[in-house]
């Protein structure tokens, strides 16, 4: 199940845990692009300090940033589905008349 702007705390940490064997063997492509969006939703999600009563806590989310990273540069070498759904920018710079 993709994740939404809807999904819980919850839902988008079990959808990293679900995931995060992406790498087992040869990779799964699947796996690799959710656990990448788990990433990124986790690192917006995810507050680096919280204080109040006298205690305080915080998350490095280095980890979780290198992660997201080799997931997308894995992503970048192994995922070869041409179905589109990306973005296409059409570059003018060099264009004469």
């Amino acid at each position: 199940m993709p994740l939404t702007s809807s999904s819980t705390l919850s839902e988008i940490e079990a959808a990293y845990i679900d995931n995060s064997d992406w790498r087992d063997g040869d990779g799964d492509i699947t796996k690799a692009r959710a656990f990448a969006q788990a990433c990124r939703v986790l690192l917006l999600k995810y507050n680096t300090s919280v204080s109040g009563g006298g205690a305080s806590f915080s998350r490095d989310l280095g980890n979780l940033r290198a992660q997201l990273d080799e997931a997308v540069e894995w992503l970048g070498a192994n995922d070869t589905d041409t179905s589109g759904g990306g973005v296409s920018v059409f570059d003018t710079r060099d264009a004469r008349l």
